[in-house]
């Protein structure tokens, strides 16, 4: 475990749950993360110069595998999950951005996955209207 005051105002690149496991328990007041959705590479993002009519960029992430088995992936975020309830304070708030995903013409919601955590869900529907 690393000291506190170590932790506090650094940028740490490496695995999440590397990190995590320097901190103690109920350490972080509010965590916002947006996962790799494992889309195998067929998730489409805009970049400045694209536009969705021109069929946008795929995601190429330098070193992670997007195209992991989607039991391995789901249990990956419930242990991601399950550190960020160890280390988030009681009064503390995650905001995790997670969309459903098709995989083999099934929709799977990352509730799926979410509910096998340690979390108690908030729900907050945002709705965007084109």
């Amino acid at each position: 475990m690393v000291r506190e005051e170590e932790l506090i105002g650094k940028i740490w690149n490496e695995d999440c749950l590397i990190t995590m496991s320097k901190m103690p328990d109920n350490f972080v007041d509010l965590t916002v993360t947006s996962p790799p959705y494992n889309k195998k590479k067929n998730h489409k993002t805009i970049h400045k110069s694209d536009s969705w009519a021109n069929g946008g960029s795929y995601i190429d992430y330098e070193n992670y595998n997007d195209n992991i088995d989607e039991s391995d992936y789901q249990e990956l975020q419930i242990k991601i999950l399950n550190e960020l309830f160890r280390i988030t304070k009681s009064n503390g708030s995650l905001f995790y951005n997670h969309k459903n995903r098709t995989v083999k013409h099934k929709i799977i919601s990352p509730l799926c996955w979410i509910s096998k955590s340690k979390f108690i869900l908030n729900f907050y529907l945002n709705i965007f209207y084109s």
